[in-house]
């Protein structure tokens, strides 16, 4: 049976992990397997590829480079037609979270090759400089992209793109042909708010604007404190 660590213990152990240089700790575990850091980027060539020439995987998977966000999917089809709405993205957040995550890796890799010392992992870290590059870029897209068509201020917000009809402070589902309050899995208020702002990551302090964080606040708090549900299954 494990008995759970006393506060203070838990407390001090991450202390003490913080102190370790945890980042290059875990980045030097790669070191030691270059395979296992090949395999990392297969998993970023999955998403973010940006060549032309690789053959096996299409160049950014996700990315629409006209809108600047994501779309989760391609077009589903309905008894082998298209469906009318087009494709869809509902939460911006887990897109920008994954695009974090490439740079930070790239940054945290880069930081590892050069400190190595060895000749042949200065390669490696031009080529980690560059994933880090990329990440910052799909990153910073998909941030802007976020708060136009995810985020919802006021009506009289100069700027806005939705028209004065849409009332909610978010998007949860955006479509090629449309924008809903909802999403896949239920349509109260905190369900398309919550998914918008899981995970919480470093950049969503960039993310969040203050002025759309207020807007947000009392349909989230009041949705929240009506249903159970919201506090068990975490929102």
């Amino acid at each position: 049976m494990l008995l759970p660590l006393p506060p203070h213990m838990i407390m001090n152990g991450e202390r003490n992990i913080f102190k370790m240089s945890w980042r290059k700790y875990f980045a030097l575990m790669f070191l030691s397997h270059h395979l296992t850091h090949n395999f990392c980027c297969r998993y970023i060539r999955d998403i973010a590829n940006p060549s032309t020439l690789d053959d096996f995987f299409p160049t950014f998977r996700h990315k629409d480079w006209y809108l600047g966000s994501s779309w989760a999917s391609g077009i589903a089809t309905i008894g082998g037609h298209p469906y009318p709405n087009g494709r869809n993205q509902e939460s911006s957040s887990e897109a920008i979270a994954a695009y974090e995550a490439i740079g930070l890796y790239g940054e945290t890799m880069t930081t590892v090759f050069l400190d190595s010392g060895a000749d042949e992992d200065f390669n490696h870290a031009i080529t980690s400089s560059r994933v880090r590059d990329l990440g910052r870029l799909l990153t910073a897209t998909e941030l802007r992209s976020a708060k136009t068509y995810w985020h919802s201020m006021p009506s009289d917000t100069p700027g806005r793109l939705y028209p004065a009809v849409y009332a909610p402070p978010a998007v949860g589902m955006l479509w090629s042909t449309m924008a809903q309050f909802q999403t896949w899995f239920g349509s109260a208020p905190y369900l398309p708010i919550g998914i918008q702002l899981l995970p919480i990551t470093p950049v969503s302090e960039e993310r969040d604007t203050i002025a759309w964080s207020k807007a947000i606040y009392g349909p989230f708090h009041d949705s929240c404190s009506a249903d159970e549900m919201c506090l068990m299954q975490g929102w």
